[in-house]
């Protein structure tokens, strides 16, 4: 094989190593804004679903609006929840007077006491986001 020609095949090869990585390259890019745009797509159908689902099983959700996104919606939403946490507390209190007909009282008031910790400490972070959304709100 003459020296040309031997330039020429390396020449050849080196090309197709290169045309093959540019290739490469262009597909792996394509790949990647083809999964950005499925993601973005599953992503829509995901969050359509979950608000579905919540409107279903959360009564607050159903009546603050399944698709509406904005802040009067969450306001709602945790307004009804601080509703919904202050009904429970009060039911718990009232219960905790019946202890002392039960076989063990003292575990009843125990457990009564824990409940209305973990409600109050919830209506308290509630009150902090409401506070927090309704700030949000007055600025706009």
């Amino acid at each position: 094989m003459r020296h040309e020609d031997r330039v020429r095949a390396l020449v050849d090869q080196h090309m197709e190593k290169v045309g093959t990585a540019i290739n490469k390259q262009v597909i792996d890019e394509a790949n990647a804004i083809w999964n950005h745009i499925a993601i973005f797509l599953v992503g829509q159908n995901v969050w359509l679903l979950w608000r579905a689902i919540k409107s279903l099983t959360d009564k607050a959700h159903k009546k603050c609006g399944t698709l509406e996104i904005s802040d009067k919606r969450d306001i709602c939403i945790q307004k009804a929840k601080l509703k919904d946490t202050e009904k429970r507390l009060k039911f718990i209190q009232k219960r905790q007077k019946d202890c002392k007909d039960k076989k063990d009282p003292d575990k009843c008031k125990e457990a009564g006491k824990t409940i209305i910790k973990n409600l109050k400490a919830r209506k308290k972070e509630i009150k902090k986001k409401l506070k927090k959304l309704e700030k949000r709100l007055d600025k706009e």
